[in-house]
């Protein structure tokens, strides 16, 4: 064969690949933070309602590995433990900025005989650094 064709098809055979690679890079952008999403749902949908979950990470890849830059949840209803919330923030240690927000949590604290009902919660982590609001009724 001659030189010039093997070196053609070589080239054609280095676009293809590098189209392929960028294809499932598209792909994973746009696919892996709705199964993040649908992830993280399901984990918090253990505790009540769940209304929305995004989750957003650039590249998508870092979901791969656990990583996110943000995760909103909205809530409905939610009864937890403090355990439990802890558990949840642990799991979340490596996503940089987190809002959580309820309409209602009950949260069961094993000292007192009743749950603590918190009205219009709300939780921002940015970092290390967590901020949270709420409402106490009786």
């Amino acid at each position: 064969m001659p030189v010039g064709v093997v070196g053609h098809r070589g080239a054609r055979a280095a676009l293809g690949v590098a189209g392929a690679v960028v294809l499932l890079l598209v792909l994973a952008q746009l696919l892996l933070p709705a199964l993040a999403a649908k992830r993280v749902g399901d984990r918090v949908r253990r505790y009540g309602t769940v209304r929305s979950v995004s989750v957003s990470a650039w590249p998508a890849l870092e979901l791969l590995w656990g990583r996110a830059g943000s995760v909103s949840v909205g809530a409905g209803t939610l009864a937890l433990a403090p355990d439990q919330i802890a558990a949840l923030l642990w799991e979340a240690r490596d996503v940089d900025d987190m809002t959580v927000t309820a309409d209602a949590v009950s949260l069961r604290v094993p000292a007192l005989a009743h749950e603590l009902t918190l009205g219009g919660v709300r939780m921002d982590r940015h970092g290390a650094e967590i901020q949270a609001s709420a409402t106490l009724t009786q």
